[in-house]
């Protein structure tokens, strides 16, 4: 007797339950846990409101991206939960957005009410919750196809009660939970890294702008600590030996704008920018369009890698956005939204982007953008001309371009980082949530068959090649922004958080001397020949610990000095230090 043929799936999340796992049950979600809806308390009676009780709605959930939520904007009382169709949560509920916005979720750590754009589920078993915030992931599209509505799209407790979830053993279930938890740590963290060096970036980029680099490369002392070393400029107190004027003063020509023909329906070969390529960091190819065939006046508006290019029309928080072009593959043009400007031999385009991005610059870029609505202004070519910048000579130029080279290179490498561990989660979430990864098989590498592993080597093993891949990325990006002979600074060793560092000074007369160096708690310049402090503060203790290692060494060390800043071999630096005994 033959087999009844299964039937194909008839939507999405259909075809998601047949792939699973034969030893996985499929329970409703009422048999995994209560299904509790929301209600906000009357606005007109004020006792319901201000009391200790945090009371959600979806805005707060939608746009977060931590599993917990700690606290409330708004909280309500004990009468006004009573008086309203809100309901008291225990910790451990997984709250899901169920009006409008569909599938946001969050575990709320401490309990909690909603409004009624949720629905909440309080499980029976509460360690579960982990498990079942990761796997609405995979509920969302369910929720989309059963929801209704005229205005907003919203599902009913009831359908909502009646979606089938997968439910493997509690063991899978709290292991699958524990790995995706884990890295979702490393991802959480690597972004807030990202964030803090945004951050120093910015405050370093103010300092270099407003004080500049002394002839060690070393920031100069602000304005309080040596006013001698100032000169008073309608933008403030600038460095004695840096000029200040009229952009154009740093120009060879005037701006020139772009060319913009209608968009070709199919690739030509030649590409045109659009105006998001222009963002608050530089550019980024990330909006580019086919050009039409044999329009002549395409060759006006056509790019070379340094170009760069400033728009001239966007919201007022966005207009005078800059960039530096660099090579998209293809030839390419700019369009009439935006200028290119070209500097004289005294500065360069990536000085001048850093000029351009300050705060200063784009309040007088902001304060003269003109137009009949805020969502679009414009600012001319000669409003370009006439901003009011300072800037040092050439050489300290260099020094400042090579210290914000420096951050950048570090910033990369921790997006890059996180860019990494989320392609990794995606990957791992979805062979653990479909089961054909099985979370209870994992072994640890080299250990016995059917050793449980633990999630954090676990995440150690799956980004071994991570690190390998950062440092790569580093050094290409860096070969870019230098070439193959330049490299700003070279790390000798790192304890902890301090690193010892030798730099290209790109000052000739220089003592050779190397930088041990934390944040902004320590930063000493040592003298590779007596091993003095030059410049700078670091404890004693700090540095008796890193000359006890650095001395013996200190003709390796003077070597490594004289190929990076003598010879301008990194290259060469490089394999001097890898064969270091530090």
């Amino acid at each position: 007797m033959s087999e009844t043929p299964s039937l194909p799936p008839r939507h999405q999340y259909e075809a998601f339950l047949q792939r699973l796992p034969a030893d996985w049950e499929q329970k409703e979600i009422t048999q995994v846990g209560a299904v509790v809806g929301g209600g906000t308390p009357s606005r007109a009676v004020p006792s319901f409101w201000r009391g200790s009780i945090p009371w959600v709605t979806p805005g707060e959930v939608s746009g977060e991206a931590a599993k917990l939520l700690h606290d409330t904007n708004d909280h309500i009382s004990a009468s006004g939960l009573a008086g309203s169709g809100a309901n008291l949560l225990p910790a451990g509920s997984l709250l899901v957005t169920t009006r409008a916005t569909l599938g946001a979720r969050v575990i709320n750590a401490v309990p909690m009410a909603t409004n009624q754009g949720f629905k909440s589920i309080v499980f029976k078993k509460s360690e579960e919750a982990s498990y079942y915030y990761h796997l609405f992931e995979k509920v969302k599209p369910e929720l989309v196809r059963r929801a209704s509505g005229t205005t907003f799209l919203e599902i009913s407790g009831a359908e909502f009660g009646f979606i089938k979830v997968p439910s493997p053993s509690p063991e899978e279930k709290l292991k699958i939970a524990e790995l995706l938890d884990t890295l979702d740590t490393a991802i959480h963290q690597t972004e807030f890294i990202v964030e803090k060096l945004k951050q120093v970036k910015q405050g370093l980029l103010h300092d270099l702008l407003t004080r500049g680099v002394d002839a060690n490369g070393e920031l100069r002392p602000s304005h309080e600590e040596a006013p001698d070393l100032y000169q008073e400029s309608p933008l403030g107190w600038i460095p004695k030996d840096w000029d200040f004027g009229n952009l154009e003063a740093w120009l060879a020509g005037k701006p020139k704008n772009g060319y913009s023909p209608q968009e070709a329906r199919e690739r030509t070969g030649i590409q045109m920018l659009g105006l998001g390529c222009l963002t608050t960091e530089g550019f980024s190819p990330v909006q580019l369009k086919a050009a039409p065939f044999n329009d002549k006046r395409l060759q006006s508006a056509m790019l070379s890698t340094g170009d760069l290019l400033i728009s001239r029309a966007n919201t007022r928080e966005l207009v005078g956005l800059v960039g530096v072009y660099k090579d998209v593959g293809t030839p390419c043009t700019y369009p009439d939204l935006m200028m290119r400007l070209k500097p004289c031999p005294d500065t360069s385009a990536n000085f001048l982007q850093l000029v351009l991005q300050t705060t200063k610059t784009r309040r007088q870029i902001q304060a003269h953008a003109v137009g009949t609505s805020e969502s679009m202004v414009k600012i001319s070519g000669k409003t370009v001309s006439t901003l009011l910048v300072a800037l040092p000579k050439n050489t300290e130029q260099s020094q400042i371009l090579e210290r914000m080279a420096a951050c950048d290179v570090r910033l990369k490498a921790e997006s890059d980082k996180a860019k990494v561990l989320r392609e990794i989660k995606a990957g791992l979430m979805d062979d653990l949530l479909t089961g054909r990864v099985r979370a209870t098989n994992l072994i640890v590498a080299g250990g016995a068959a059917g050793t449980q592993v633990d999630a954090d080597l676990l995440l150690s093993q799956l980004c071994k090649d991570l690190y390998e891949a950062e440092e790569l990325a580093v050094s290409e990006y860096r070969r870019e922004l230098f070439g193959d002979k330049f490299i700003p600074e070279l790390v000798l060793m790192r304890e902890g958080k301090i690193r010892v560092e030798i730099r290209k000074e790109n000052v000739s007369h220089n003592t050779p001397h190397l930088h041990i160096k934390h944040s902004d708690k320590i930063d000493a310049s040592i003298s590779l020949l007596d091993f003095s402090t030059l410049a700078g503060q670091i404890d004693s203790k700090t540095l008796k610990f890193f000359l006890k290692k650095l001395k013996p060494l200190k003709a390796n060390l003077l070597a490594i000095w004289n190929e990076l800043n003598e010879k301008e071999n990194s290259m060469g630096a490089e394999e001097l230090i890898s064969n270091l005994s530090l």
